[in-house]
This record gives structure tokens, sequence and C-alpha cells, in this order.
């Protein structure tokens, strides 16, 4: 895609501006493992740029700044003052830097992870009906056999806390300057379990999970860690050709070998010009061309699909959708579409009720991301334990979650994987303290 200077959009230049000014105040390690720089990267990447000839350029400027000025302060908001407040409140527990994670074993990570690789394997082998099926089916495949809420919830819990598991790898491998090839095995296994999910969203994630581990190794040493620099260049070629793999596969049945065509029906005129905008700017646009002109705002619908989101679909057929899916239901005219779009939290927020909806949904989006970035950094500070590592990993992969959509989307893988963790980490806490009264 060829990007010219009036391409560029405003808050595209602040991420960037905001990026460098950071890494000059913090350092390049200190960077690394503050999720602040990776949400300021996605809204680079996302929404960076904004094509001179669209109809509704002005348009979507001006409501991706306001957006981004919302979402900005909130998230700077929400995250200081849980900060502020842990810090009143909790006395840290100070870890000494040559007992720093000395008794974790990386043994037991990788056991974990292909446990749930095998788990993921069999169970969806089962449910789309055979093995090959299964590793290939992607968005457009559909289950032959009944699934399970528990079982399909227990699969991406699994999936989060198997990416955590890579970044506690990376992080001990760096530190110790042991094989560093265990770090690249830890990726080619959960690879074998994301990849068929056809989220690339998660290939993303499991290539943060390594920079941020070493990132985090090389700040937290007195002594200098061995940068395991080859390991990390072939990580993230191997997660580059699985990337372009999926952008180019992830709509089409590779049985049948037939893809999955958008009809982009909504707006035939947008359509001839369609093919340089990056992919959720295109969706933003089609949101406002759509709502509040030939079809009516949804008030807090996101928020009434959050809400509702914990009752199975068992016993409620008709329970709300996120946005992702009606938007994808809209442009191809499928309400039986395999796939879900994202418009990131302006468009959304559109969607919600026009500028009113956008204001809210900003909010929503920067203020829950501030609490989940404080809430990554703050397990760091009060004692290092394998348990406070997986859950730094997942609220720092939780706060990335809001900033492309869909809200539902993003609040269920953010916050279910972090409370299953507690609830497990509470009950080993119990169990280890009865077996120490006995």
């Amino acid at each position: 895609m060829e990007i010219e200077i009036s391409d560029i959009s405003l808050i595209g230049l602040l991420s960037c501006i905001i990026i460098i000014f950071g890494l000059f105040k913090k350092g390049l390690y200190q960077s690394l493992v503050d999720p602040k720089y990776y949400i300021l990267l996605m809204h680079v990447y996302f929404l960076g740029v904004v094509p001179y000839e669209l109809e509704n350029k002005l348009l979507i400027e001006i409501l991706l700044l306001i957006s981004f000025v919302i979402f900005y302060f909130s998230f700077s908001l929400s995250s200081s003052a849980v900060h502020t407040y842990f810090l009143r409140t909790v006395t840290l527990k100070v870890t000494d830097e040559n007992d720093f994670l000395k008794n974790a074993r990386v043994g037991f990570l990788l056991l974990f992870i292909i446990l749930w690789v095998l788990f993921t394997t069999i169970y969806n082998a089962y449910i789309f009906g055979g093995l090959e099926r299964s590793l290939i089916r992607f968005y457009i495949l559909k289950p032959v056999n009944e699934t399970s809420f528990l079982f399909n919830f227990l699969d991406r819990i699994g999936a989060k806390l198997s990416i955590a598991a890579v970044f506690c790898i990376s992080l001990i491998c760096t530190k110790r300057n042991c094989n560093h090839g265990l770090i690249f095995l830890s990726v080619v296994v959960v690879s074998v379990g994301v990849v068929p999910l056809g989220t690339r969203g998660n290939l993303i994630l499991l290539l943060f999970s390594v920079l941020v581990g070493i990132g985090m190794a090389k700040s937290v040493s007195k002594y200098k860690a061995r940068m395991p620099l080859l390991t990390f260049i072939f990580t993230t070629v191997f997660i580059s050709f699985l990337f372009v793999f999926l952008t180019n596969n992830r709509t089409v049945n590779l049985i049948e070998n037939e893809s999955i065509l958008f009809s982009n029906e909504l707006n035939s005129s947008y359509v001839e010009t369609s093919k340089d905008v990056p992919i959720v700017v295109k969706y933003i646009d089609i949101t406002i061309d759509d709502y509040g002109v030939n079809r009516d705002f949804q008030y807090a619908h996101t928020l009434y699909a959050i809400l509702s989101n914990p009752i199975p679909r068992k016993y409620w057929g008709n329970k709300p959708v996120g946005f992702g899916k009606i938007l994808a239901t809209n442009i191809n005219n499928d309400p039986d579409t395999p796939i879900s779009f994202a418009a990131s939290y302006s468009g959304e927020g559109w969607f919600n009720g026009g500028v009113i909806g956008v204001v809210f949904m900003s909010i929503f989006a920067g203020s829950v991301s501030g609490v989940l970035r404080s809430m990554s950094l703050i397990q760091t500070l009060n004692g290092v334990t394998i348990f406070s590592l997986l859950k730094y990993m997942l609220f720092f992969s939780s706060s990335l979650m809001f900033v492309r959509g869909d809200m539902l989307s993003g609040w269920t893988s953010a916050i279910y994987p972090i409370v299953v963790l507690y609830l497990f980490s509470f009950a080993f806490n119990n169990f280890r303290n009865g077996l120490n009264k006995i």
C-alpha cells in the first residue's frame, strides 16, 4: 500500500510522538515491559492511515482524534488511580535479584503447553469431524458434532495461559542464559494450537510475549543477560510466515478450495475506492455511512451484550451478539456468516449512538485498558512467582484487546481468563496451606 503524507492520521502522529518521548524517558527495556507502548503501536497500525480520497475522511479524522484524546485521558487516569491505590494499601515484598524465579521450572511450563495443545487438538478433532478438518478450520468450517460451552471456555483460556507461559519461558531462559532454543520450541508448540483458530491477534500476542519476556529479563538483571537475538529472529520469521498464511487462507475452505466472498452491498460507491484503505478504517467508514443513515443507532448495545454474555446461548437462543458479528452479517448479507469484523472503539462507539456513543465507548475502552495495564505492572512489584508472572502477561495481553475491537470479544478474551487464573491461584494457595497444617 502506497502511503502519502496526506494519508497519515493525526492520532497516528500523536501515538508516534508519545512512543518516542517514552523511549527517551524510560529507555528501551523498560518500555518493552509497559503495555502502554504496545497499545499506542496498535493505534498506529490500525488507525494511523486514513486515505485522503475517502469521502468521509474529515469526519473520520475528527472522530478518531476525539476518541483517542478521550481514550488516552481515561487510560492514564484509571492506570494512575489503580497504581496509587495499590501502593498505598499493599505492603510490597521485595524480591532479591538472586532469588528472582530461582525455583521456576521451564519444564513445568512446557508440560502445561503440551497438555493444552493435546487437549485442543483432540477436542476440536471430535468437534469438527477429524484431525485434518480441525487443523485447517480457521473461520470457515463449522462443527459437525455438538460443542460444549465448558470445553470451549477451557480451550480459549488454555490458549491465553499458554501464550503467557511462553512469556515466562522467554523471561527465564533469557535471564538464566540457558538454552534459548526452548523459547522457539515453546512458540512452535503453541502455534499448533492457536493457528487453527484463524485469529492473527494470537500470533501477534505470541510475538509480544517473547519480546516482553526478553525486555523484562534485561530490565531486572543487575548483570547483563545475553540477548537471544538469533532465537528472536527465527521466532519473528516463523510467526510472520504464519501471519501471512492466515491472512491468505483464513477465509478459504482448504478442503474444497473455496473462498468466502464479501459482497459489501452496503455502499457500492465505497467499494470502488476501498482497495488501499486499511481494514479497520474501512469498517469505520462503512459504519458511519450505514448507522444513523440507513439503520438506527443501537444505543448501549455493547453494554447489553457484555452483561448478557455469561448466559450460555443454549439457554438463550436470541442472546445479543457482538458488534463485530453484526457488522459482518450486514456486509455479507448472511446471518450465518462464520466471521466477525472490527471497527475499533471509535466505529463501535458510533454504532452505539453516534458521537455520544463514541465518547462513552472511548471512556470505557480507555478506562478498562488503563486498569489492566496498571494491574499488569503491579504483578512485578509484590514478589515474583510463576503465578504473578502469568497474571502479569494475562493483564498485559488483555489491556491490548480494546483498541481494534470488537468490545465483546475483547471483554471475554480479557476478563474471563484472568478470573479463572485467580480462582485457580486461590484454590492452589488454600490447598498448599492446608498441606502445611497437616
